[in-house]
């Protein structure tokens, strides 16, 4: 009877536990994945899958310099662009790809076989390979297309597979805040909700809740855990005027945020990568090429004993 009733008690812990651990996952932050378009493919095979659906290519993405090179109709798939969203140019030498937004807004990246410049947000960047043409199809690397157009991309090296993250539709630009902001100071006392120590010493700012303290609504912030993998992405919406870029990017492993346009930031983070804790995204001072990059502005900071500060130059 009562390693009956100890049977039952466990089972009990153990259903609550399920409970507690998925409300506790359900609040990280994450966007809803109702929300969300999530694309599959995997290096070497026609077999790919958009939100769960199995679908099939007939060429296969491969691997050039480390950028996965994928179809310029399937990339614009894996972005919830149809073929009217395509619009080939210079004689089947490149294209356009074009987005709008949920308010009519229209967001594009242009490219040509050949040439590493890639042109997003009126903004020339040069990648680090250049889209190519095989057996007339064009290639271009994915994750460099997929960020332009506001989505993010993951890579497992385990599997070999691919994973295309972005919103279903893509939000609005916001008018930015007014009075804008041009100071903000906060520390582990005031708001103990966003900074916390880190796990290798000093602190780091929970990166959601730290937008929205700069006024960037909710609805324009993306953030989406990789399950296999763990790797998180958290993709922001950029304001009305402020054209430094459309997007931003940042991955955990890395100390520094990704433009739409302008590539990667110019400096990274001087004391670690970012990471997740307790399913949400943290980082440090990266946090300040972010806000530069959302009001188009160079802000100075310290972060120094649990206190961060930010200041328009």
């Amino acid at each position: 009877m009562k390693k009956h009733i100890l049977v039952l008690f466990l089972g009990l812990m153990l259903t609550i536990f399920s409970i507690s651990y998925s409300n506790v996952t359900a609040m990280a932050g994450q966007t809803p994945s109702n929300q969300l378009i999530v694309s599959k493919f995997k290096i070497g095979s026609t077999e790919y899958t958009i939100n769960g659906e199995k679908r099939t290519m007939d060429v296969v993405p491969y691997i050039e310099n480390g950028r996965t090179m994928m179809p310029v109709r399937f990339t614009a798939y894996a972005m919830n662009v149809d073929e009217s969203g395509i619009r080939p140019l210079n004689d089947g030498k490149g294209a356009v790809i074009q987005r709008y937004d949920k308010a009519g807004g229209l967001e594009g990246v242009r490219f040509t076989v050949g040439s590493k410049m890639v042109v997003s947000s009126n903004i020339g960047t040069e990648d680090r390979v250049a889209p190519e043409n095989r057996n007339n199809r064009i290639f271009v690397p994915m994750r460099t297309v997929a960020q332009a157009l506001g989505g993010a991309a993951f890579f497992n090296p385990n599997t070999q597979e691919v994973t295309i993250v972005t919103w279903k539709e893509i939000p609005e630009k916001t008018k930015k805040p007014t009075p804008q902001p041009t100071s903000l100071t906060i520390s582990k006392h005031t708001h103990p909700d966003v900074i916390m120590e880190s796990p290798n010493g000093g602190h780091m700012v929970d990166v959601a809740k730290y937008l929205q303290l700069w006024g960037i609504p909710q609805e324009n912030i993306l953030y989406y855990v990789e399950p296999a993998t763990q790797q998180a992405a958290l993709i922001v919406r950029g304001f009305h005027g402020a054209e430094g870029s459309t997007f931003m990017i940042m991955y955990t492993g890395e100390k520094f945020v990704w433009f739409a346009g302008p590539g990667m930031s110019p400096s990274q983070d001087v004391r670690e990568n970012n990471f997740i804790y307790n399913g949400k995204m943290f980082a440090g001072t990266a946090t300040a090429e972010l806000i530069s990059g959302v009001f188009n502005k160079q802000y100075h900071y310290s972060f120094k004993s649990g206190t961060y500060t930010l200041t328009e130059k």
